[in-house]
């Protein structure tokens, strides 16, 4: 670990395992505290302003309860012009792959990363674009029964069983995941030597 965030408290304000274990694989030692606010965005607003101003008020909740760098996200995928976020049934969940399939879509996740004792943040937006296969429905129905679509922006996991689902990414593969990580490292080292 960089020594200049050796006595930081960093805090990763989100319950995402898969974000977990981002940080963890960069070498971020931090504790996990869930921001708990209404995640409901606007689609008659443009998505990558409604996603930041998530992560904004997901990182100024916690920073409400927990001094030091806090890293907050949001992620939704975006395929002809619609916002696919969580799926909230099995149904939704073909429906979106069914809509992914075949064609390309972008991936975006917003990010904050806030110090809460220089009261200094980042906020980025970060986009990978990702290309699918074109899948017959018995594989959907295949991939869908994995459970791995569960708790995931556009029903679908590439880290897991939906590597099997993508053709080619074009930008950042952590970013499909979930955190763009190579991007949040950065900031935090950049806030961290600002104190």
């Amino acid at each position: 670990m960089l020594s200049i965030l050796e006595n930081k408290n960093i805090v990763l304000a989100s319950a995402s395992p898969r974000r977990k274990e981002l940080l963890l694989k960069a070498g971020l030692t931090f504790t996990i505290i869930v921001a708990d606010i209404d995640e409901s965005i606007s689609i008659e607003k443009p998505i990558e302003n409604e996603i930041c101003r998530l992560s904004v008020a997901k990182a100024a909740v916690v920073s409400n309860r927990h001094k030091g760098i806090i890293i907050a996200a949001d992620t939704v995928v975006i395929c002809d012009g619609s916002v696919l976020t969580k799926p909230k049934s099995l149904e939704d969940a073909k429906k979106k792959l069914m809509l992914l399939s075949g064609k390309v879509h972008d991936v975006l996740t917003a990010y904050t990363v806030r110090d809460t004792v220089s009261n200094k943040d980042i906020t980025r937006c970060v986009k990978t674009e990702v290309t699918f296969f074109d899948m017959p429905e018995e594989f959907i129905d295949w991939y869908l029964s994995s459970g791995d679509y569960l708790d995931k922006a556009g029903a679908y996991a590439i880290q897991e069983k939906g590597m099997l689902l993508v053709k080619k990414i074009e930008g950042s593969y952590t970013n499909v995941v979930g955190l763009p990580v190579e991007y949040v490292f950065r900031d935090v080292i950049q806030l961290g030597i600002g104190e």
